[in-house]
């Protein structure tokens, strides 16, 4: 069955109606990360986009839709982005230093930080906007996963952790240091929090330290060292963040 929509709408040839259909959602993605997804109202994104209400009707049937597709493409984008980093030719090590690299150092980082926070709340009452949140997930674990794979078969990775762990505690620590970035932490720079992010990239997969500009190779760690210092406090860090996650999930189960 089709889906009505307000009819007077001059015909306007498909790049125009992709044209104007992307600005709405680029308004909607600056109003999301300055006011909060709660308080972005249709006469807002119209009033700032220069068109009349009823002409955002016919592009989005409510206002959730509306938000649901400016949260699954800015999502969508931010992955293929971070995904062209990873060049298939590189080694393994490499790709995975350019994806956590191109993960942070963006131009548009802050903004992305404070939407993915805001839709992030959204999603807990809104079941469909918490399944495009569920995809993007998966989408960064398996981006990983597919890197990770790479590394261990080729004998470049020596995983301290099963894989699936390794690639959960990375997803995890990309999401809390998105979180230091939104909240405006002082030491939490898209260059720092790349660093840190190879940092324990490499203590999981190789147990060594990772290299730095003009330094030489690292060192594998000792068996006693490993899980202790800055690697106990990335893993402690991941599975406390993962374990809230689950227990969000549980808490709307049983909602």
């Amino acid at each position: 069955m089709e889906v009505s929509r307000p009819s007077g709408r001059p015909q306007l040839d498909p790049g125009e109606l992709a044209r104007r259909k992307q600005a709405i959602l680029d308004v909607t993605l600056d109003l999301v990360a300055a006011k909060g997804a709660d308080a972005v109202r249709l006469r807002d994104v119209a009033r700032e986009s220069g068109v009349s209400v009823g002409s955002l009707q016919y592009y989005f049937d409510s206002r959730n839709e509306l938000v649901r597709e400016a949260f699954d493409q800015h999502a969508r984008t931010v992955v293929d982005l971070v995904k062209l980093a990873g060049d298939v030719s590189a080694t393994p090590r490499a790709r995975l230093y350019a994806v956590l690299e191109a993960s942070m150092l963006r131009r548009d980082l802050r903004q992305s930080a404070a939407l993915w926070m805001e839709f992030v709340t959204a999603g807990l009452h809104d079941e469909q906007l918490r399944m495009l949140l569920e995809g993007t997930y998966e989408a960064w674990r398996d981006m990983l996963a597919e890197v990770v794979r790479a590394g261990t078969e080729t004998g470049e990775f020596c995983p301290l952790l099963p894989p699936e762990t390794v690639v959960a505690c990375l997803v995890a620590l990309i999401d809390g240091f998105e979180l230091a970035v939104a909240i405006d932490v002082a030491d939490a720079t898209p260059d720092a929090i790349a660093a840190k992010l190879k940092d324990a990239a490499t203590a999981l997969l190789t147990g060594q330290r990772a290299l730095r500009p003009g330094g030489h190779a690292g060192h594998r760690l000792p068996v006693a060292a490993r899980g202790s210092g800055d690697q106990g406090f990335y893993l402690g860090a991941a599975e406390r963040h993962g374990e809230l996650i689950r227990q969000g999930r549980r808490e709307l189960l049983i909602g």
